[in-house]
């Protein structure tokens, strides 16, 4: 038997769980919050739905309920911490009586301006901004046509809009 050396390394620390939120928690932002919280993340979910947000909570995420196209005075995000990550995945409602711009340009405007600190931020979208490419490969290349005016239109200002302001914050 090898005696232990008199100094050993000490052992690595446990590996710091990531905080993350996800914005729009219907079909891709669940599963997109499942995944984080499997991989052992402390993970915050958005929805409108009361009842979301109790399956959301049996799902090992923290709810809260919140309409981005609310005004900032009944925001639950502004006594948030600050996230690593932050996944939109509003979709459009058009029971809503809002815009397709009310929700990806200004919901995520509101969004941002009530986060603290930096964190990495995703954005989900249709492949629609690309108008129709007729079966063709589609890339960060192919330049964009929206076919669909207001909702493909607002997709891409939301993507032009989160670029401006990561390229203001770094100036």
């Amino acid at each position: 038997m090898t005696p232990a050396p008199a100094h050993s390394p000490p052992p690595d620390p446990p590996a710091a769980r990531a905080l993350r939120l996800v914005v729009g928690c219907g079909y891709l932002g669940s599963r997109v919050a499942a995944r984080w919280v499997a991989a052992g993340d402390s993970v915050f979910g958005v929805t409108r739905s009361p009842a979301r947000a109790e399956s959301l909570a049996a799902a090992g995420i923290t709810p809260l309920i919140h309409d981005v196209t609310k005004a900032a005075g009944s925001d639950p995000l502004h006594a948030l911490p600050a996230f690593d990550t932050v996944f939109w995945a509003v979709g459009f409602d058009r029971a809503s009586g809002t815009t397709h711009r009310d929700v990806h340009v200004a919901g995520l405007g509101r969004l941002l301006d009530a986060l603290a600190g930096s964190p990495r931020v995703i954005l989900s979208s249709s492949t629609g901004v690309w108008g129709d490419e007729k079966g063709g490969v589609v890339s960060e290349e192919t330049p964009v046509n929206p076919s669909r005016s207001e909702e493909h239109t607002s997709e891409l200002q939301s993507r032009q809009y989160l670029v401006c302001r990561l390229l203001l914050e770094k100036k």
